[in-house]
């Protein structure tokens, strides 16, 4: 049994087996961490890179506090802009309206969902530079998961009343889907920002195959997390606001449905393999050709 370190919270949570799979518990005030070390919830990173991570990163402490809320350069104006959402799908202010990705900062209508395999990246010759350049990652996620809670804080206390002012046929469960939404980005925000410290940590960097199996997976999670999270905060925007249709309602919470079972899914994928140390390390397929047309001569 351990005192939940929530603010202002005097519950106390307890676990009926110190033999678990993880160690991530949530206290009914509604404050996650690791039941073990105390620390935030840090699925897939144990305790040992938690702490280390932690404390490689004391010494840079004013350049880290730095990167959780700085500005970057819009790359086709030139003007500072900072994070305000939490996918990193970014549009500089008027007249500009330049779409870029946030973290390669190359424009939106191009590739850009690899930006997790810096591991070529042959400019990281010492240890700061890496450091940083995985540290820049891990603050983006960490930001990225404070703009959702905020989001979620808001989905909770007012969107149901939104709602009801707008049209009394609105389904409910739409409301509890969006609740639903926000509350798997928070959580995968969090997994994805620790995947980026037990990447720094990898102890089988050497091993090709392994390598490109975590990036695959990472990469794959990080997509499908950016879709839905921009598709929950454009329904944020929209939603928020009492001026909008039943049909509407209900074509953005099927949209967001089906997004919300991809995260899932992948999420538990990347969990599940680097909790085993990526032990099954399966083939990276590629993809299949299209198949030649049948041919229309007729036989006997």
């Amino acid at each position: 049994m351990r005192w939940c370190p929530g603010d202002g919270c005097d519950r106390a949570v307890r676990i009926e087996s110190v033999e678990r799979e993880n160690y991530d518990v949530a206290c009914d005030c509604s404050r996650g961490f690791c039941f073990k070390c105390m620390d935030e919830c840090h699925r897939p990173a144990d305790c040992e890179t938690v702490r280390k991570w932690t404390k490689q990163n004391e010494s840079e402490e004013n350049n880290n506090k730095w990167l959780l809320s700085y500005t970057k350069p819009c790359p086709e104006c030139g003007r500072k802009i900072e994070k305000n959402h939490g996918c990193n799908h970014i549009t500089c202010r008027d007249p500009c309206k330049h779409k870029f990705c946030w973290l390669c900062l190359t424009p939106w209508k191009e590739a850009h969902y690899d930006c997790n395999r810096y591991e070529e990246d042959k400019s990281l010759t010492n240890t700061r530079k890496k450091l940083k350049r995985y540290y820049e990652r891990w603050a983006a996620n960490h930001k990225s998961r404070e703009i959702a809670a905020s989001n979620l804080k808001w989905a909770k206390d007012e969107l149901i009343s939104i709602v009801a002012e707008n049209n009394q046929q609105l389904p409910r469960d739409g409301v509890e889907l969006v609740i639903e939404a926000f509350e798997l980005i928070t959580v995968s925000r969090t997994a994805l920002k620790w995947s980026y410290a037990y990447g720094y940590y990898m102890p089988w960097r050497a091993n090709s195959a392994k390598l490109a199996f975590f990036l695959f997976l990472q990469g794959q999670a990080e997509r499908v997390l950016e879709t839905l999270h921009r598709c929950a905060e454009r329904g944020v925007g929209k939603y928020s606001k009492t001026d909008f249709h039943l049909y509407e309602f209900r074509d953005f919470t099927d949209e967001l449905r089906g997004l919300t079972e991809l995260t899932r899914n992948h999420f538990g994928e990347l969990v599940r393999a680097v909790e085993n140390n990526l032990s099954k390390v399966t083939e990276i397929k590629k993809p299949v050709q299209n198949p030649p047309a049948p041919s229309k001569r007729r036989t006997r």
